[in-house]
């Protein structure tokens, strides 16, 4: 749940009760037999405790006979004393094992504070998100107006004096270089960070304004880092929605979006089939089957928000363009955010940013910035011969 590649999605598809759940029933399994195997121990040891207790106060005794009567040889008596001292050290072994079982306790302490550890907010903020502003309306538009933003510990800002806007039924991509700030913009977007300057409004409402909760429900993201659950086909699309974990239909829905269904289908198991290679019988996907698994995922949520980060980039042109011509067709009256390397998925959006170095250094349709001949066209323009090549053939075919 804490894995750095893995908390993204927990947070947004709300998983964290699923995978509490889930290992609270492994966890109560393994608590029966470890506390039954404690009592069992701690009964023996306070057994022999007790046995060596009566044995030295028995000797002691006859110890105490036998010198005071002279009946036995010096040897006896030393041999006498030599077995108490024996007991003896039987029972501050088993005090030793009562000892450790408290410093055990010291790690569960340790364990609970950190459970009871809770995040800190500001407080002005949690006021306003107790006043009632919700995400349980329909997005209609979202803006950035001037956001800035570095990392913890980082000096250098990621973003600088961002501002655009984006309204319900447009299509957005993001394009730049490695580093240029693109999935900073996301990160924003979905609340994974607060600590920036300006302002991102959504409906005009601040997303700091914002229950987390309820703007997750309403976004649904894809990260270029997505995660390879090792469950079954079923809880790997069904995390987008966990609600809804049962609803078969709009499952096999949400396959077909991305063609991924006929994969499922040839599976022995199908919905059920486990994958991953960490638990038996398990079936390792391609890295391409998997990332169409992963927009399933984001697809099997009822959002207002689509954002997908570098979506295509396990997959094949023929598999990219198929769909992302079923993804447009889906979020078709709804706000999608695109971040792609690709030149062929940029074309599906209604409008392109160019970003360098946490900047926007451009911005328009596709033909308008091939013919400004700017950092648009540079960037792309090693691509551009080969996808209209693709293109022509295509036509022909």
């Amino acid at each position: 749940m804490t894995n750095e590649k893995s908390f993204k999605e927990i947070l947004l598809y709300q998983l964290s009760d699923y995978f509490t759940a889930k290992y609270k029933d492994i966890f109560d399994v393994f608590y029966k037999e470890d506390k039954y195997l404690a009592k069992k121990r701690i009964a023996l040891y306070l057994s022999f405790q007790v046995i060596s207790t009566l044995f030295i106060a028995i000797a002691l005794i006859m110890i105490i006979q036998i010198s005071w009567k002279e009946e036995f040889l010096v040897g006896s008596i030393y041999a006498l004393v030599q077995a108490v001292l024996l007991a003896n050290q039987n029972i501050n072994t088993v005090s030793q094992g009562l000892i450790s079982l408290c410093d055990h306790n010291l790690y569960l302490d340790e364990l609970f504070a950190f459970f009871n550890i809770k995040p800190k907010q500001d407080s002005s903020r949690m006021l306003l998100r107790e006043s009632g502003i919700q995400a349980d309306s329909t997005i209609e538009c979202i803006e950035f107006k001037n956001v800035s933003f570095a990392y913890p510990d980082q000096k250098e800002l990621a973003l600088k004096d961002i501002s655009f806007k984006m309204k319900r039924g447009e299509s957005l991509a993001l394009v730049g270089r490695n580093g240029s700030g693109k999935t900073t913009v996301i990160k924003l977007l979905t609340g994974l960070y607060e600590d920036f300057e300006g302002d991102i409004l959504i409906n005009s409402i601040s997303v700091r304004n914002y229950n987390k909760e309820m703007l997750y429900k309403k976004v649904g993201v894809i990260f270029q880092d997505f995660v390879q659950f090792d469950f079954s086909v079923r809880e790997n699309i069904g995390f987008g929605s966990i609600g809804d974990l049962e609803l078969d239909t709009r499952m096999w829905e949400s396959a077909q979006h991305t063609g991924v269904d006929s994969v499922i289908r040839d599976l022995p198991n199908q919905l059920e089939q486990q994958l991953g290679r960490n638990f038996e019988g398990g079936i390792q996907l391609s890295g391409g089957q998997w990332q169409k698994i992963a927009i399933s995922r984001a697809l099997f949520k009822d959002a207002d928000v689509y954002v997908l980060d570098e979506p295509s980039s396990f997959l094949d042109p023929e598999s990219e363009k198929q769909v992302f011509k079923q993804f447009q067709k889906f979020v078709d009256n709804r706000l999608c955010l695109y971040i792609s390397h690709r030149y062929t998925s940029v074309l599906y959006a209604d409008k392109i940013l160019v970003m360098e170095k946490g900047q926007i250094v451009e911005g328009g349709t596709h033909q308008e910035l091939i013919e400004n001949r700017g950092f648009y066209y540079n960037l792309f323009s090693d691509e551009i011969h080969t996808f209209q090549k693709a293109l022509v053939i295509n036509d022909v075919r």
